[in-house]
């Protein structure tokens, strides 16, 4: 499927962007690490369930529930075989990436004793809900070893990398960590994790592996029966980051740890049988998918990997690399462009972040929308350790503001704006932020803009007459 094809599956892409000068431009997204778009055949499986299968699953005997339910394990079986999934795992469906990850970390710490082992490159969502396990009173991230703090975590390469040989080393130490998280790739650099090994050296120390997957899902193609041991003991993604809409992310994991652990989100759906004195507890999934599940989402998130699949993952991802080594070849041809992390394409998925001289990214994001229809992200990008890291600050001069409720958007505040392919992006696209950013860095640092801090947002400032 070429790309002209691919782009007529997403309606989005039929949007027209108002710009500040009265005129619309076409929709340049570059925000899919965020969130993606779903094309057609999502939006029509979405449909076709509301309209012909809408009903609650499990233990209905009418035909709707039937259907209903066999649509919603379809999908669970879908989630396992895209991922090559071995049978002794099970995929356990919930919102979001996040709380894959949460209910991840409440199985591994209810099995085991000892700190999480992470790194500085980790996604909030991969170092919060391990933190939220420890004793009560301040989160404590530490670097010490022995460990000091709930989440202990190694150091990060100059250009932004997982430090391979210190990971490796921290395993074989003590206290023995109860898991080992890590991203496949970074949401900031798109850096990725060397999984194959961080598995071989995870499982000769005996420490079981979380894989954040949402940033790989749907740029790499995953087969866990090829990799050691079968693959990670837990692994998160979402539907939202893979052309699903939002809601709908999956938990795969090892079946015997799930069944061992106590449910996660107790409720109906979680047991077998209540009594007085006694309760006997579901199997996994059921064990820890509390209360009603978005069974539209899941039944959307499986349309969205067979779209995947037809696209051909190994032909987009040849594609999306050839398109972000043009895009990180012209970022470097701008001398007012200062790019974090790598500054080639290799071994990382089509994730740049980066500054433009002395522009606020909040602004400059900003002006890329207004002037020019570019979609991107600023910020920190709920990586704050890793961005510190990379941009060489710390957070001193501006936490006190922070902590009387000030805006991280403002200026002065550290930060960088974030581009990141997708599936449909073309050269066209690439083009265009690439012009953009040319223009804008010809300009004084955040002319034509204003900071409105009771609004928390820059706005464009009126052209005199």
């Amino acid at each position: 499927m070429d790309v002209a094809a691919i782009r007529r599956e997403f309606p989005i892409l039929r949007e027209r962007i108002p710009g500040r000068d009265g005129k619309d431009h076409a929709l340049r997204f570059f925000d899919h690490a965020a969130s993606t778009h779903a094309p057609e055949p999502v939006v029509r499986a979405l449909v076709d369930f509301l309209t012909t299968s809408y009903a609650n699953v499990h233990r209905g005997a009418h035909h709707l529930s039937e259907r209903a339910t066999d649509r919603f394990e379809h999908a669970r079986e879908r989630v396992k075989s895209f991922v090559g999934a071995p049978s002794d795992r099970e995929a356990v469906f919930v919102m979001n990436t996040t709380q894959a990850l949460s209910l991840a970390s409440h199985v591994a710490c209810s099995l085991h004793d000892g700190p999480v082992l992470s790194t500085r490159l980790e996604h909030h969502s991969n170092l919060l809900p391990h933190a939220s396990h420890g004793s009560r009173g301040e989160v404590q991230f530490s670097e010490a070893s022995p460990w000091y703090g709930r989440v202990e975590m190694i150091r990060v390469t100059e250009e932004g990398r997982i430090d391979l040989e210190r990971l490796e080393e921290r395993l074989r130490q003590r206290p023995k960590p109860r898991l080992l998280a890590l991203s496949c790739a970074s949401n900031v650099t798109g850096v990725k994790t060397p999984i194959k090994e961080v598995l071989e050296h995870a499982q000769d120390a005996r420490v079981p592996v979380l894989l954040d997957g949402a940033q790989i899902l749907a740029h790499e193609k995953l087969d866990f029966s090829r990799l050691p041991g079968g693959g990670p003991d837990y692994f998160a993604a979402a539907g939202h980051k893979a052309y699903a809409p939002l809601g709908s992310a999956a938990l795969v994991a090892k079946r015997s740890l799930l069944d061992q652990a106590p449910p996660w989100m107790p409720g109906g759906g979680t047991v077998k049988l209540v009594l007085d004195e006694e309760i006997l507890w579901a199997d996994s999934p059921d064990r820890h998918e509390g209360g009603t599940p978005n069974v539209p989402g899941a039944v959307a998130f499986a349309a969205a990997l067979d779209f995947l699949e037809r696209v051909g993952m190994e032909e987009a991802e040849r594609r999306e690399m050839r398109l972000f080594a043009k895009l990180l070849r012209g970022l470097s041809e701008i001398p007012e462009v200062r790019m974090l992390g790598p500054h080639t394409a290799k071994e990382r998925v089509g994730v740049v972040s980066f500054s433009l001289g002395r522009w606020s990214p909040a602004a400059m994001a900003t002006a890329l929308n207004a002037e020019h229809g570019v979609a991107v992200r600023h910020g920190c990008f709920c990586a704050h350790p890793y961005l510190m890291e990379l941009l060489g600050v710390h957070a001193g001069p501006f936490i006190e503001e922070i902590r009387r409720g000030g805006s991280t958007s403002a200026p002065g505040v550290p930060g960088a704006v974030r581009a990141s392919l997708g599936v449909y992006n073309d050269d066209a696209d690439v083009e265009a932020l690439l012009d953009a950013v040319r223009a804008l860095a010809a300009r004084k640092p955040d002319s034509g803009y204003a900071w409105k801090g009771d609004q928390e947002t820059w706005v464009p400032i009126p052209a005199q007459a």
